[in-house]
């Protein structure tokens, strides 16, 4: 009875894991086997759902255009640093992803920061506001400038060398 349920449901949650794994990532054959499991396994290691993990190293993949083992090792980098203090780092991945590579950060630097949250220096409002102003910047409306010019930061400048490539956000 009970081992048989079990055996059976351990089975249908490895075909699950399987499929989405190879559904979000699109890895076939013993890459996706490997990677399915080491995300399995990171989530037994810190109490995390399967399909959170795999979301966000999914999340990882497109926004930083890197491949799914080092998405996976920002992610275990991550919990090892204590960034999951409050719970919500896979969260905060996949809500911030977009903004901080829009702004010139890499996935590694992302999850500093947001290990730098559970100490204080940033706060969830903190992380809310470099959003604001990585959008407020790329929109560049005409109160946006005058504020930049008015901290002796050309605002006409800026924009060429957003468009040129120069700098980034």
């Amino acid at each position: 009875g009970a081992a048989v349920k079990w055996w059976y449901d351990y089975n249908v949650g490895l075909q699950d894991a399987t499929r989405y794994t190879h559904e979000f990532l699109g890895l076939s054959g013993d890459g996706l086997v490997a990677m399915r499991d080491n995300i399995r396994a990171t989530a037994e290691t810190y109490g995390k759902d399967f399909m959170d993990v795999l979301s966000t190293v999914d999340n990882l993949v497109s926004q930083y255009h890197i491949d799914s083992a080092a998405a996976l090792d920002v992610v275990n980098q991550g919990f090892a640093s204590g960034a999951d203090l409050s719970g919500d780092m896979l969260d905060k991945i996949q809500k911030y992803s977009p903004v901080f590579h829009d702004i010139g950060l890499s996935a590694d630097q992302m999850v500093a920061v947001i290990q730098q949250t559970r100490s204080g220096i940033f706060s969830d409002g903190g992380l809310d506001l470099i959003t604001m102003a990585g959008k407020k910047i790329r929109e560049m409306s005409a109160t946006t400038a005058k504020s930049l010019d008015a901290i002796g930061i050309s605002s006409k400048q800026m924009q060429a060398d957003l468009e040129s490539g120069n700098i980034s956000m």
